[in-house]
């Protein structure tokens, strides 16, 4: 019972199947044990994943090859699809005189391993989760009676286990990765509780909810400046809690201000599978600016790097006068290249330009270590 507890502890911590192989190795009498995902495709048998005792794991790169199933004639689709799910040896894989078995097993004495059990466990489409047992070279005939019926009773256990942590490595995986994207958004977001418990940030939201803006994180809740706007806050979040799951409900509108600096928060709920209904925060943060590089416009508008650069200084609030001092130029210079891009986009006045540079993808994107 121990080990069928155990092995499940591995779903989370594949870093513990060494440790779990090496206590199959004492209850069996192994000299090495491996565990495999093996995936069947068109044209070869393909392992995806593979874990060692500590003594397989530590001899791992001078035996490589006989034990991930390079060159294994045991690794064969034809023998996978007879032999699945069932505790196997050489002697159901091969027939004595097989030349392939004969090499195989001449090549596993060279590493000093004899006698072999396996036990292979079907997955979804065509994986399997394979257990490779084998004994000490020259240690006799191979395993007793015990070990096959401790493998039977393990494996469906294993199989179960080794399939649930692929797929949480995999949602970890892909979790890691949808963070790493949503970090790259200017815009702040926030997802929070109906009690407004912070459960995740972006990196905008990280850097916005340092001392000295208008929202704040205390003892892990959201909080305002002052405790009327925190009240305002919780107010809302809760509201947006309650809203979740209903039908067309329009997002909640919210701003904080503090020593001149103005945040506008969008909330909107949604259900959860596992609890209370979450919260999104979505905040902009009015001294931020717009720093879209130069050559960005260029590519999206189709207008010159001169013109580019206008573009840029506009988004960012400057005036046409600021604009033309910094670049050096006469402010008639700079109205020329003004109408130049009005023309190149459709637009017909400054501030139709200035809507489209902020609407555009480009000013939602952070800039690379902002």
């Amino acid at each position: 019972m121990g080990m069928v507890l155990d092995v499940y502890r591995c779903v989370e911590q594949p870093q513990r199947w060494q440790g779990w192989l090496d206590s199959l190795c004492e209850q069996t009498g192994a000299h090495s044990a491996v565990l495999q995902l093996i995936e069947l495709q068109a044209d070869a048998v393909h392992i995806v994943w593979q874990a060692g005792d500590t003594r397989t794991s530590r001899l791992q790169h001078q035996r490589a090859g006989r034990l991930t199933g390079v060159g294994n004639p045991r690794v064969d689709r034809r023998r996978i699809l007879r032999h699945a799910n069932r505790v196997v040896s050489d002697d159901d894989l091969f027939e004595r005189d097989d030349p392939g078995r004969q090499a195989l097993q001449q090549a596993l004495a060279q590493a000093g391993l004899g006698a072999f059990l396996g036990h292979l466990v079907a997955q979804e489409g065509e994986r399997y989760i394979g257990i490779a047992l084998h004994r000490e070279a020259g240690t006799g005939d191979g395993f007793d009676h015990s070990a096959p019926a401790c493998l039977t009773a393990l494996a469906p256990h294993v199989g179960q286990a080794a399939g649930l942590g692929q797929r949480w490595q995999h949602a970890q995986s892909q979790a890691r990765q949808l963070q790493a994207h949503l970090d790259l958004l200017r815009c702040a977001a926030v997802v929070c509780d109906e009690a407004g418990a912070v459960q995740w940030t972006n990196r905008s939201a990280r850097q916005l909810l340092q001392a000295g803006s208008p929202l704040g994180v205390q003892a892990g809740l959201l909080r305002g400046a002052q405790p009327a706007q925190t009240a305002q806050l919780r107010q809302e979040i809760a509201a947006a809690a309650r809203a979740a799951g209903i039908a067309d409900s329009a997002p909640r509108w919210l701003a904080l201000e503090r020593d001149g600096r103005s945040l506008h928060i969008a909330l909107q709920g949604q259900p959860a599978d596992d609890g209370p209904a979450r919260v999104l925060l979505m905040i902009t943060d009015s001294r931020s600016l717009v720093d879209t590089p130069a050559d960005t416009w260029c590519q999206l508008l189709g207008v010159t790097p001169a013109e580019a650069r206008l573009v840029a200084a506009l988004a960012q609030g400057r005036t046409l006068e600021a604009h033309a001092a910094q670049r050096g130029v006469s402010l008639g210079t700079v109205r020329n290249q003004l109408k130049q891009v009005l023309a190149k986009t459709g637009t017909t006045r400054q501030a139709e330009l200035v809507r489209l540079a902020l609407g555009s993808a480009a000013a939602q994107w952070q800039a690379a270590g902002g």
